[in-house]
């Protein structure tokens, strides 16, 4: 009976990553094609989002408090209370992407973004990974998401010194820019966190993704 609560809880969290995932795509192809609507349902998304936080919240605690589960059950619904709460800071990251793409499509910027595309998409791959590392119990595939996250920090960094170098450039619309750079590189480092969650429950103990990436711990 645990088992297949365990396993619920476990859909729950790739359906909630899943809708995060469907943010990050509306929220770049919709900036890219001038789409409004696209970028609008964002918003609609997160409340579902938002909604589906408090349901898996609602469950982790009625487990511990009911079915008092073991060590390694015990782990897991804590992990999945921790990542649960990732997901949701992930989607409150999403929402400001859009903002600063809506505020964009008024006020265009003249330069291919390629290094936003790269974020873009780098980021959702790290969620994809970092959630299927969980599901599977796959250490290595964790350790792989902690080693992605230095390559996103470089795209960022790039990509604000491009910025700053550019003398005309509108201050409104270099912070947007930045501003989008900045909350894809906060949901690459939040995929760490989901990665420290699988070594977590894998290992029982925590490490810190610092670590997780020398190979230390």
């Amino acid at each position: 009976m645990l088992k297949e609560e365990l396993n619920n809880l476990k859909k729950q969290l790739i359906e909630e990553s899943m809708l995060v995932e469907e943010n990050l795509d509306h929220s770049f192809k919709g900036f890219l094609a001038h789409n409004v609507q696209n970028l609008d349902r964002v918003f609609t998304i997160e409340n579902k989002i938002d909604k589906l936080n408090m349901k898996i919240e609602e469950n982790c605690t009625s487990l511990i408090a009911l079915k008092r589960p073991g060590t390694k059950n015990l782990r897991t619904i804590i992990a999945v209370m921790k990542i649960n709460n990732v997901i949701e800071r992930m989607g409150d990251l999403t929402v400001n992407i859009v903002k600063s793409y809506k505020f964009l499509l008024d006020h265009p910027y003249h330069r291919p973004l390629i290094e936003l595309a790269s974020l873009a998409k780098e980021s959702k791959n790290m969620l994809k990974n970092s959630i299927t590392s969980f599901i599977e119990e796959n250490e290595d595939l964790a350790l792989n998401v902690c080693k992605q996250d230095h390559k996103i920090d470089l795209i960022h960094k790039k990509f604000f010194k491009i910025l700053i170098s550019e003398s005309d450039l509108n201050i409104a619309i270099a912070f947007h820019l930045n501003r989008i750079s900045k909350n894809y590189e906060r949901i690459s480092d939040l995929t760490t966190n989901i990665a420290e969650c699988s070594i977590y429950m894998i290992r029982g103990h925590l490490v810190k993704h610092s670590a997780l990436e020398t190979g230390i711990g």
